[in-house]
C-alpha cells in the first residue's frame, strides 16, 4: 500500500457496492427462475399424472371425460403461462449477469489504476530513496577525499 491516498478510490468503492447490489439482484432473478422452473415442472408432473389416471381408467362416464379434458386444457394453459413466466425470468437472469459482468470489468478497470498509482508511488519513492543514497555516498566520498588530502598534506 503507498503512503498517498488512491484518487480515484471513491468511485472504487461505489463500483464495489453496485456490484453488491447487482450480485443480489442476480440471485433473486436466479431465484424467481428456480422458482418458475419448479412450478412448471409441477404442472407438467400433473398433467402427466393425469394422463396416466385416465389411460388406466377402463370405464369413464362421459360428464366425467369431458371434466377430465377440461382439465388437462386447463393444466395446458396453465403450461404455457407458466413456460412464458419462465422465459421472462430467464430474460431476467441474462440481464442480471450481464449487469454483473459491466459492473465487474469497470470495477477492474479501477483496481488497474490503482495497482498503477501504487506502482508509481512506489517508484516515487525509490527514486527518492535512491537520490538520498547518492547524496550520502557523496558526502561521504567528499569528507574520504578530504581527510585523504590532509592526511597527505601532514606528511
Amino acid at each position: 500500500m503507498s503512503a498517498r491516498p488512491f484518487r480515484f478510490e471513491p468511485l472504487l468503492n461505489f463500483a464495489e457496492r453496485q456490484e453488491e447490489q447487482q450480485m443480489l439482484v442476480l440471485a433473486n432473478a436466479l431465484l424467481e427462475e428456480q422458482t418458475a422452473t419448479a412450478a412448471l415442472s409441477a404442472l407438467v408432473d400433473q398433467r402427466e399424472a393425469e394422463f396416466s389416471r385416465q389411460s388406466a381408467a377402463t370405464l369413464v362416464d362421459p360428464d366425467q371425460r369431458q371434466a377430465v379434458e377440461a382439465y388437462l386444457e386447463r393444466l395446458g394453459s396453465q403450461i404455457d403461462t407458466q413456460r412464458g413466466v419462465l422465459a421472462e425470468a430467464r430474460d431476467r437472469v441474462a440481464q442480471a449477469r450481464e449487469g454483473l459482468i459491466a459492473l465487474e470489468r469497470e470495477k477492474q478497470s479501477l483496481e488497474r489504476l490503482r495497482e498503477q498509482d501504487e506502482a508509481q508511488a512506489l517508484d516515487e519513492a525509490n527514486r527518492r530513496e535512491a537520490s538520498i543514497v547518492d547524496d550520502l555516498n557523496m558526502t561521504r566520498h567528499v569528507r574520504h577525499t578530504q581527510r585523504g588530502a590532509a592526511s597527505e598534506g601532514v606528511e
